[in-house]
């Protein structure tokens, strides 16, 4: 069972409370705007439920601008692990781009204590989340 937290063009956040996972899917990129709004909502949802891990289905997004990195890894990144975010299963978009951010990604976000795994499949990153902790 999953609940809707917040439906906006581009992007659904959903909470999975049974399984305390924290889940964002694409469906075209939103703008900066809309994206951020979305990842202040699941930071929310980190706070209020203890939620450790996180669920990113981004194969649809495209690559994103350099301001929304900044945004990500120095705002809104450090202020989820602080939350207590442990554990994200990024599907990254299928273009060149996209892909080729994954590396650095991992890279960032290992360096707040969160252990980022990269899958194709949707269903597969949710069954590892499942094996964490």
């Amino acid at each position: 069972m999953k609940e809707t937290i917040v439906e906006l063009p581009g992007i659904t956040l959903w909470y999975h409370p049974d399984k305390r996972i924290v889940h964002h899917e694409v469906s075209k990129y939103p703008g900066a705007e809309v994206l951020e709004t979305v990842l202040e909502k699941g930071l929310e949802i980190l706070k209020k439920h203890g939620a450790r891990k996180w669920l990113s289905d981004d194969r649809r997004s495209g690559a994103l601008p350099k301001s929304h990195h900044h945004f990500a890894q120095n705002v809104w990144g450090p202020a989820a692990a602080a939350a207590g975010w442990k554990y994200w299963a990024i599907c990254p978009p299928s273009d060149l781009l996209g892909s080729a951010n994954i590396n650095r990604l991992i890279k960032t976000y290992s360096g707040f204590g969160v252990t980022v795994k990269s899958f194709a499949d949707p269903a597969a990153a949710m069954a590892w989340l499942m094996t964490c902790d």
